[in-house]
């Protein structure tokens, strides 16, 4: 395989380890083919201590040893050097004092010379957070080094680790919000373009859609929201001018219900130089279910206006619509107990008629 096939193919092993952290490993191992190094490392360090580590060419067990041995040495300036310098830059032990006081360190004699790591390993900062900093290292064995062709082409390798990483953080933030909001309630989000098509979709929510007969599945695999006027109505009102949308409550043969809150997507500035995205999404639907959603704004309501328990249970109860005796019945206590709680709950939410508490837990 020439040069420029396996410095590109490492390439795209950093981006695929972007998308699947898994393939850091695979990474890696890529990086050190296109450098023709050794080892490869990728490390995560906390006051220049080492704290957790992939080191694909290596058994694992081996850089958990040299982790302890840090454990139990002063800080030794391998690590030293480069915590200072910008992501992406790299840099070696390269001050010749740094060399000889670090040739003479426990690390060095216990560790890089046992696995055969020169000294003129190279480093480079990827991504930091807090006291914690991600370092990528490259080795070749002692008796060798690396030039400063060899540094110039690292450092165009680490730029793109640089970038992977941060588009990995992003990924990170989506699926952490998108967790979050099923925590309070949201079944999770969904975009559409303007013929309905479902796009980037998440496939636990496309396949929910499908089960309740949202989204129908066309031959080729593409997914659809089946024809809902209400719904669909909504979506065409997110086009230009009116840019508005809007929420609807969907009920399915199967008895399941879905809220789902339609918002307009605006085109970016951008979008005439975006030639290769044929994606052109026009709403954004957010997706809920409407009994978990009551409960948790129930809970809010109950914190924020100092509902006791038994008025939290009162008020989940009536809302069902189904008359005070009904919901005495399920609490297991009289009527007249409902009628006392139902007046304390309208004096504290401020209210004064049954519809007002439905239309404020339902939204």
């Amino acid at each position: 395989m020439t040069e420029f096939a396996t410095f590109t193919r490492a390439v795209s092993a950093i981006y695929d380890a972007a998308v699947e952290p898994d393939l850091w490993d695979q990474a890696l191992v890529s990086i050190a083919e296109a450098m023709s190094a050794s080892q490869s490392a990728l490390m995560v360090l906390n006051g220049g201590r080492l704290v957790a580590g992939i080191m694909p060419l290596m058994d694992p067990e081996d850089l958990q040893t040299y982790a302890e041995i840090q454990q139990h040495t002063a800080k030794q300036s391998s690590i030293e050097t480069p915590a200072t310098a910008a992501l992406g830059k790299v840099v070696g032990i390269d001050d010749p004092r740094a060399r000889e006081n670090f040739t003479k360190s426990t690390e060095f004699k216990e560790w890089w010379t046992e696995h055969d790591l020169g000294i003129g390993a190279l480093f480079a900062n990827v991504s930091f957070g807090g006291s914690r900093l991600a370092q990528i290292g490259l080795y070749r064995p002692q008796e060798s080094g690396f030039t400063s062709d060899d540094r110039t082409k690292f450092a165009q390798l680490c730029e793109h680790v640089v970038r992977a990483s941060q588009i990995q953080q992003r990924f990170r933030l989506g699926s952490a919000k998108a967790n979050m909001s099923r925590d309070f309630g949201h079944a999770g989000f969904i975009t559409v373009d303007e013929d309905y098509t479902l796009l980037g979709e998440d496939g636990e929510v496309a396949e929910m859609l499908h089960r309740i007969g949202l989204v129908s599945t066309s031959a080729s695999g593409v997914r659809k929201i089946s024809r809902n006027d209400p719904l669909c109505r909504l979506i065409d009102e997110t086009r230009p001018p009116k840019y508005s949308g809007g929420s609807c409550c969907i009920s399915t043969e199967s008895g399941e219900s879905l809220w789902v809150d339609v918002i307009p997507v605006r085109p970016g500035d951008n979008r005439k130089r975006d030639l290769l995205n044929f994606e052109k999404p026009i709403a954004l639907l957010q997706l809920s279910i409407p009994n978990k959603r009551i409960d948790l704004r129930l809970k809010g309501l109950a914190v924020e206006f100092g509902l006791t328990p038994a008025e939290e249970a009162v008020a989940m109860e009536i809302i069902k619509g189904d008359g005070r005796a009904a919901t005495a019945r399920r609490l297991s206590i009289s009527e007249s107990t409902v009628r006392s709680h139902l007046t304390v709950i309208f004096e504290k939410l401020g209210i004064h008629r049954q519809s007002e508490l439905v239309r404020l837990l339902a939204g």
